[in-house]
């Protein structure tokens, strides 16, 4: 599966991305719990695949692991995108779902959080009636000519 991103990754000149079940892990931290003498660590090949294709994780929002058997609870799953689809959709992520009926979570990707930043606000809406009051015209000049650093 490596040499097929790799491939892939350097055949395509568009934004692409993909999720799914990788069955490795890329850091160490994203294992918890199994056996002691189990000292199975990030794996080096999806590693070097990721670096290679210049893939980019695409992080998540959630409970850390996607897979649990027993004690043992691991992140497999997960999104991964070039830099052009970054880019595209800068604020995408994973969203790990709950377990039902499988070892495994579903995986949701989330393409905008425009829901958590409005969360408990109404919705903006223009009202008409504000042209007619006799600064309004100054205080959007004043308003879009922000000069940032």
């Amino acid at each position: 599966m490596w040499s097929f991103i790799k491939v892939y990754a350097s055949n395509v000149n568009l934004p692409w991305c993909f999720l799914g079940d990788f069955n490795a892990l890329l850091h160490s931290h994203e294992k918890r719990g199994g056996a002691i003498n189990n000292h199975q660590n990030a794996c080096k090949d999806f590693q070097e695949c990721v670096s290679t294709s210049g893939l980019i994780d695409l992080g998540y929002s959630g409970w850390p692991f996607t897979w649990k058997r027993g004690n043992l609870a691991e992140r497999l799953d997960r999104g991964l995108c070039n830099v052009e689809w970054k880019i595209a959709f800068p604020e995408a992520y994973v969203k790990h779902l709950p377990m039902l009926k499988s070892d495994h979570s579903l995986i949701c990707l989330q393409l905008s959080n425009a829901m958590a930043q409005n969360r408990g606000r109404r919705p903006f809406h223009f009202l008409a009636a504000w042209i007619t009051h006799p600064d309004f015209r100054n205080f959007v000049d004043a308003s879009w000519n922000v000069h940032v650093s």
